[in-house]
């Protein structure tokens, strides 16, 4: 939306210092600074500061009751933010029901309250009350996550941890009694427009407003609402001072305070261009252009009484009246310009409004304070013509605006105190919204990630409405291995089981490090994997049977893809045939070698050649064939572990047996998720490397279209990784079961890291994504911020974008770490009769005493 600020806005209603004169000539709203001073300081210490009184249930109703005996009445709704604010027009129809005497106030807080979400992440970590080692990984996880709501995140990340929240609310000084239908007809508003609003009941004010003036204070230790106390009481803990005695800040509970309110504002703008204000995510500078603290942005917005109106349309008409040469007199110039701009949305109907916009900035010391404000500063003057806001600190009036910052804050008489506002029109007022804020992740905190703006986001796969699968795209270096370890130790930890497809050892100290299990496929000391020894009963035999039936088709199957299409009917008619009788004949001790000689036999009998020759191709795969003992006996896979790592190094070149491992180990994890599904345990499998298999023969597409089909049968996920998008989309691939195409139409999750331009290419020309340019801007500046976190561009099952940085503390950092130095000293204190995770605390605590 582009619009223009009119004339109004310049010489009539500007709260700029020059201009201050003469708005108290016109409207008679000045007050002098000695009035206003004592205003402040009256409430500086006491809890009557606040006016909340009582709270209706039934008419969901505040009632407030000021200093000077009036009264006022509001509700207050908690939405939820706009991930990216595009529509101007979003708030029009509230704007529309606002009526003489009510104010609509939108806050965005950035809480550092994430006690909430931490708690539920520990909590769900079921293996932290049983492993001593899950113990200290979730414990020191979560302090990292905590600390950094005071400290910063790291030193490239100085903003502090937050939970962002949003608030509207209402406010009528007169004609009370319409609040209920007032705020009805907000709350529709709300829903049409997808900000699910949900009514602020006074635990959650109280709880709010208790953290936001009382910092300092444990947040788990929040006072309950007392139905039987006023709220204003319940606010300020007792040992909480509020200090305003400063002319240019708060203390209260040792945090300190600063408004900041705007000189400037753009002359053209939009909601969009205004919420990149609310913490950068897009340019180069974003870590050093945020709130670095806890803080509220406000906008207020009040009608404007008739009687102002009628001022206005009269100064108005006066400067089309005015005769001057407007060679001598630009100004002039442009202020009829800007009157012929009001003049038309009067003709309009277009409503006037009063908006005053409070920037809230808070330190945890006067210098902290002023490093905080001076970057907010710059940051919101910066950018492009239509984003530059210029602000300036506040003096004085501190304590009034900081007050006013909350819901149900800023009255009339907050104007008229503080001069704190433009008269504007509502299309205009609408792009000053702080409707913004990142994604917070699902209701079942699992895997944690922080956002570029410092939002805690955290993740279960689990929570997704459809499928639970994903791929993950990366290139080399962009820190795949760190953020599947992660993935992997979160879900562990929750009790869950976790199999890994390896090629190169990448997971091998991890599954060493934790207790898991590590398997390896050497052809010269091979192990049973015989999948029917594991078919126990007819019910095991029913549950397996198409998944047999297609390996058994595809280590037999011709290696053309022709010849494997032409024959495949026939053959798997005779599969389904063969596996019925022999299972009843040899029940759990059947064996490819039996099926083989099936085949040949039927094909003899019955002079059908390709039945001896599928019978001849299963021969490497019988007793007596190169891979026989892998497929012979009682299988040996023993899945005794929640973690289990299988490492393909030795068997990736060898296609035919690679293939046929890959997918009888399928079919062994299908069995276990099936066994782990009625024990209620979620099963991941991960192909990671998968760019080293896919296409690499027709065998793969049936592979993998089964493992997706057998793992989701039983409510597992499956995830691939690879080096490319290009990896998986091919465009010249027309097969809806090829592998890269099953992969694509069965991951609800997307996760790319870093990515190389051939596959942000390939993605871009494979049409399967709606994303904006913005989308693509924001994927090709993800990287990896060694050693401080790397980043993931995440498209989320409900087409959510967002990118996110995975950030270890240092307990999983030497966890994870390959780096040998590391590892020798961790390894040093292990020898010495120290476990794994005392190793790491003891190194830890040795960089502590070398950094000091």
């Amino acid at each position: 939306m582009i619009w223009y600020f009119a004339l109004f806005l310049i010489a009539f209603v500007s709260v700029s210092f020059f201009l201050r004169r003469q708005i108290i000539s016109i409207f008679g709203i000045g007050i002098e600074g000695r009035r206003l001073r004592e205003y402040t300081y009256k409430y500086a210490h006491a809890n009557k500061a606040f006016p909340y009184r009582l709270y209706d249930p039934a008419e969901r109703k505040y009632i407030l009751e000021y200093e000077d005996g009036s009264t006022a009445v509001g509700a207050i709704f908690e939405i939820s933010p706009a991930i990216v604010a595009v529509d101007d027009s979003a708030f029009d129809a509230l704007f529309d029901i606002l009526i003489p005497g009510a104010t609509l106030q939108f806050i965005l807080y950035g809480s550092p309250n994430i006690t909430r979400r931490i708690d539920a992440f520990k909590k769900q970590a079921v293996m932290a009350k049983e492993n001593p080692l899950f113990k200290d990984i979730i414990e020191e996880y979560a302090g990292f996550f905590e600390r950094a709501t005071r400290e910063g995140v790291n030193k490239m990340m100085p903003t502090t941890l937050k939970d962002y929240r949003m608030f509207v609310s209402i406010l009528l000084e007169k004609n009370h009694d319409n609040i209920s239908y007032i705020a009805e007809s907000v709350e529709n508003i709300l829903n049409t427009k997808g900000f699910e609003p949900e009514a602020v009941k006074p635990d959650n004010l109280v709880g709010t407003l208790y953290e936001y003036f009382n910092m300092n204070h444990d947040f788990r230790d929040i006072p309950e609402y007392d139905d039987s106390q006023i709220i204003a009481n319940q606010i300020l803990a007792p040992d909480t001072l509020l200090d305003g005695s400063e002319s240019r800040f708060v203390v209260s509970d040792g945090i300190y305070y600063a408004s900041l309110n705007p000189i400037e504002l753009p002359m053209r703008t939009s909601l969009w261009h205004f919420c990149t204000r609310l913490g950068d995510y897009l340019s180069e500078n974003k870590d050093k252009q945020q709130f670095n603290s806890p803080f509220i942005v406000s906008t207020a917005v009040s009608a404007v009484p008739e009687s102002e109106v009628g001022k206005i349309k009269v100064n108005v008409q006066s400067i089309h009246s005015q005769e001057l040469p407007e060679n001598l007199f630009p100004r002039l110039a442009k202020k009829k310009i800007d009157a012929t701009i009001a003049t038309k949305s009067f003709e309009e109907k277009k409503k006037l409004v009063k908006m005053s916009l409070n920037v809230i900035v808070t330190g945890n010391s006067k210098k902290n304070l002023k490093s905080n404000v001076d970057a907010i500063k710059m940051y919101w003057a910066s950018g492009s013509a239509e984003q530059r806001i210029k602000l300036k600190e506040d003096k004085f009036i501190n304590t009034v605006n900081i007050l006013s910052a909350v819901p149900l804050g800023v009255n009339y008489d907050y104007y008229e105190l503080t001069e704190k506002y433009r008269t504007i029109f509502t299309e205009q007022a609408s792009c000053f919204i702080p409707v913004e804020s990142d994604w917070k992740g699902t209701p079942n905190p699992v895997v944690p990630l922080i956002t570029r703006r410092g939002q805690f986001m955290a993740f279960d796969l689990f929570d997704s409405p459809s499928n639970y699968n994903g791929y993950i795209v990366a290139t080399s270096g962009a820190g795949k291995s760190v953020f599947i370890n992660d993935l992997t130790l979160m879900y562990l930890a929750k009790g869950d089981n976790v199999f890994i497809f390896d090629v190169g050892r990448s997971y091998e100290k991890l599954a060493k490090t934790i207790g898991g299990q590590w398997i390896e496929f050497n052809p010269k000391n091979p192990m049973s994997l015989n999948p029917f020894s594991e078919i126990k009963t007819e019910e095991d035999f029913d549950d397996g049977w198409e998944y047999l039936r297609d390996f058994i088709y595809m280590i037999g199957g011709s290696l053309s893809k022709e010849e494997a299409k032409k024959d495949e009917k026939l053959i798997k008619s005779y599969i389904d045939e063969v596996l019925q009788e022999l299972w009843n004949e040899y029940k759990d001790t059947l064996e490819i070698s039996h099926i083989s000689q099936w085949f040949i036999n039927a094909g003899r009998k019955n002079d059908k050649k390709e039945l001896i020759d599928f019978g001849q191709q299963l021969k490497p795969f019988t007793k007596d064939g190169i891979y026989g003992r892998f497929f012979s006996g009682p299988s040996s896979v023993d899945f005794h572990k929640q973690f289990v790592v299988m490492e393909l190094d030795t068997i990736i070149g060898n296609l035919e047996l690679r293939d046929a491992v890959m997918m009888v180990m399928t079919y062994h994890i299908s069995r276990k998720v099936y066994l782990s599904k009625i024990a209620k345990h979620r099963t991941i499998l991960i192909f990671d490397e998968q760019h080293r298999f896919l296409r690499t023969s027709p065998r793969v597409d049936l592979f993998t279209k089964n493992a997706y089909r057998q793992i989701r049968k039983h409510d597992g996920a499956i995830f691939g990784a690879t080096q490319g998008f290009n990896d998986i989309y091919s465009p010249n691939d027309t097969d809806p079961d090829s592998a890269g195409n099953t992969i694509l139409n069965t991951s609800a999750w997307k996760f790319f890291l870093k990515q190389n331009d051939e596959s942000i290419n390939a993605l871009k020309s494979s049409n399967l994504f709606s994303f904006s340019e913005m989308d693509y801007h924001l994927l090709r500046s993800i990287d990896n911020y060694k050693p401080f976190h790397s980043e993931v561009f995440m498209v989320t099952p409900w087409g959510i974008k967002v990118p996110a940085r995975i950030v270890t503390d240092r307990f999983m950092y030497y966890l994870f770490t390959t780096y040998m130095p590391d590892k020798i000293r961790i390894n040093g204190y292990v020898e010495q009769g120290d476990s794994i995770s005392a190793a790491i605390k003891k190194v830890i605590e040795d960089d502590k005493r070398n950094a000091a």
